[in-house]
């Protein structure tokens, strides 16, 4: 004779019984680098309110720690996608050259953003310059360079771009 159960007779489920392990998905080069394009831009926004409420006297040091995690995560965003993705990605030398110009030229402004204590207009408008320069170099690469990427390992790539961003990050890598 079966045993009925009622309503508040289900059965608890074993804690400690095996069931499958689902294998964790490697995130694709193209993920790390959209997922680095997308805390980037955060990280300008935040640079940007920031340097609007210094009119409002909001402390430097807010400014400067902000500036300070932009600068991390551009310089290692550079590293990862100069050394690792463009030299994997099958486009032409001219493609390849005017990615790492683009990727020059941010350093060169965010360093600009990096001298002590700027006037607050000056440092804005040069904020809002790299910003630009940042947005338009992610189209650029989100529109070309990622589309040439289809027939890469691109699960192999995206482990190998967050391994090294890891290694350069240390605790700040973790997303």
């Amino acid at each position: 004779m079966p045993l009925r159960r009622g309503p508040h007779d289900k059965p608890i489920p074993n804690q400690t019984a095996a069931t499958p392990r689902e294998t964790p998905v490697a995130p694709s080069a193209v993920e790390v680098l959209r997922r680095d394009h997308r805390c980037i831009d955060a990280l300008l926004n935040d640079c940007l309110r920031v340097a609007a409420d210094e009119h409002a006297q909001a402390p430097s040091a807010d400014r400067n720690a902000l500036l300070e995690r932009l600068a991390a995560r551009l310089r290692v965003h550079a590293d990862i996608e100069v050394n690792l993705f463009y030299p994997a990605i099958p486009v032409s030398a001219l493609t390849r050259a005017t990615a790492q110009l683009d990727h020059a030229e941010i350093v060169r402004q965010l360093n600009g953003l990096l001298v002590p204590v700027m006037p607050g207009e000056d440092y804005e408008r040069r904020l809002i310059a790299l910003a630009q320069l940042f947005r338009s170099h992610v189209g650029f690469e989100e529109e070309q360079l990622f589309p040439q990427a289809a027939s890469l390992d691109l699960e192999a790539l995206g482990i190998r771009l967050a391994m090294r961003r890891g290694e350069l990050l240390g605790e700040q890598g973790a997303d």
